[in-house]
C-alpha cells in the first residue's frame, strides 16, 4: 500500500459505511509497522463519534501496551461519560487528576484493606487511606514506607496522654531476686515542683529495685503517637556503672516490646526519655500493660524517677 492518504466522506453530507453488514471478517486501520498517524474524525465538524457501541462488541480496546506510549481521552467541557450498569474500571497503576472526583451518586465506595497497616501496609505518599480490617477504622498514612516501617493512624483519633504521678496507681516494688539491697524512698523536690522515686545503697557493687506498673490502656484507645513513652529521671552522676534507670514493657499480648532509647539512662539533671518502639507490638484497648522501671545504684550514688506519660491517639 503506499504512503498516500485516504480520504472517506471528505466533503458529502452522506453516510460512508464500511462492513456495517453481517460480515464477520476484519477492518483493519493502519495496522502495519510503519504507519504514521491515523486520524478519526479530527475536524471541527464532527458531532458524534461511535466506536464499538453496537450489540455485536464484545472487547473494544484503545491504547496501546507499549510502556512508552500514552493514551489521552479528551473530554472538553463535557466531561467523559461512562453509562453502563455492568460496567467497572480496573487499573493497575497510579490515577492522578487535577480536577474534583464526585462519588455523590455512587453505590458504594471501597478502599484498599488490610488487617493492622502498621504492621501490614506499606505507604508511597503521606495523606494515603487505607481500611484497617481489625478494627474497621480508617486510618490514614502518617510516613511513608515498606509494610511495618510506615506509620498509619486512624483519621478519627486525636491525640491524648495517660500520665502517671509518683506513687503511681497500680505500682508494686519488685525485686528479681539478686544484687537487692538499698532503699527505696518516695520523696519531693520543691524546686522542681515533683514526687519522685528514689533508690540508694550502701553496697560497693551495683544493687537493683524494680517500679512495676500494671494499668488498662483507655477504652477509646486507637494507636500510639510516633514518641509514645516519656519517663522523666536523674541520677546522681552521668556514669550508668554508678547509677542508671532502665525501663522495659509488655504488651496487651505479654510480650514484651522492643524500646528505644529505654536503656542505661544516667544524668545529673532531671532529664525526660524519649522512648519509642521497635515495631511488631500488639496494644488494643482495654488491655494490661506492664511498666518495669529498673532502678540501679552502688554507694554514694542515686536513680531517680518522676513522672511518665503515654501519647495516644483516642477517639
Amino acid at each position: 500500500m503506499s504512503g498516500g492518504t485516504i480520504n472517506l466522506n471528505d466533503n458529502s453530507n452522506n453516510d460512508t459505511n464500511i462492513n456495517t453488514g453481517t460480515s464477520t471478517g476484519t477492518v483493519n486501520v493502519a495496522t502495519g509497522n510503519t504507519a504514521g498517524t491515523v486520524n478519526v474524525a479530527t475536524g471541527t465538524g464532527a458531532q458524534t463519534i461511535h466506536v464499538g457501541d453496537g450489540l455485536g462488541a464484545k472487547t473494544v480496546t484503545l491504547g496501546s501496551t507499549n510502556t512508552t506510549s500514552t493514551t489521552t481521552i479528551n473530554g472538553g467541557s463535557g466531561g467523559v461519560l461512562v453509562n453502563s450498569p455492568n460496567w467497572s474500571v480496573d487499573a493497575s497503576g497510579n490515577i492522578a487528576t487535577t480536577g474534583t472526583v464526585n462519588f455523590s451518586g455512587a453505590k458504594g465506595v471501597r478502599l484498599r484493606e488490610v488487617a493492622n497497616p502498621n504492621v501490614n501496609a506499606s505507604c508511597a505518599t503521606v495523606n494515603e487511606l487505607v481500611m484497617d480490617t481489625a478494627t474497621q477504622q480508617l486510618m490514614r498514612c502518617t510516613g511513608v514506607g515498606i509494610a511495618g516501617v510506615a506509620t498509619w493512624s486512624n483519621v478519627n483519633a486525636y491525640a491524648k496522654k495517660q500520665s502517671f504521678k509518683v506513687e503511681y496507681d497500680g505500682s508494686v516494688l519488685q525485686a528479681d531476686g539478686s544484687n537487692n539491697m538499698g532503699t527505696m524512698a518516695v520523696d519531693h523536690e520543691g524546686a522542681s515542683l515533683r514526687n519522685y522515686y528514689e533508690w540508694t545503697t550502701q553496697q560497693a557493687t551495683l544493687q537493683d529495685m524494680d517500679v512495676v506498673i500494671s494499668f488498662k490502656l483507655p477504652m477509646d484507645f486507637v494507636s500510639f503517637t510516633a514518641l509514645p513513652l516519656t519517663v522523666d529521671y536523674k541520677t546522681n552522676d552521668g556514669v550508668t556503672a554508678n547509677n542508671h534507670v532502665d525501663v522495659s514493657m509488655t504488651d496487651t499480648a505479654d510480650v514484651p516490646v522492643v524500646l528505644i532509647n529505654g536503656s542505661a539512662l544516667a544524668n545529673t539533671a532531671w532529664t525526660t526519655a524519649n522512648i519509642t518502639f521497635g515495631g511488631g507490638e500488639t496494644f488494643t484497648a482495654g488491655g494490661t500493660v506492664t511498666l518495669h522501671l529498673k532502678l540501679s545504684s552502688l554507694t554514694g550514688g542515686f536513680a531517680r524517677i518522676s513522672d511518665i506519660v503515654l501519647n495516644y491517639n483516642g477517639r
